[in-house]
């Protein structure tokens, strides 16, 4: 389950943030940032590299109600 009670209306950007300290940065920064809409933060595709993370709670939605346009430009 997320931790948001309801899908975002609209596009909107997230962010996967790290639990713990990796090579590439130190805990609590973000490691990707994307734009999407419905439930994209969310869900695992086959074709991608990057993954969401295991604890929804290592999801935040920057910004949502956006315009694809919008949400493009924050990202």
């Amino acid at each position: 389950m997320s931790i948001y009670s309801k899908k975002p209306q609209g596009f909107y950007v997230y962010a996967y943030i790290r639990h713990k300290d990796s090579p590439n940065g130190k805990a609590g920064t973000p490691y990707y940032i994307g734009k999407g809409t419905g439930n994209r933060a969310w869900k695992h595709c086959s074709n991608d590299v990057i993954h969401p993370p295991t604890e929804l709670s290592q999801i935040v939605l920057l910004e949502t109600n956006l315009t694809d346009l919008g949400a493009l430009a924050i990202e």
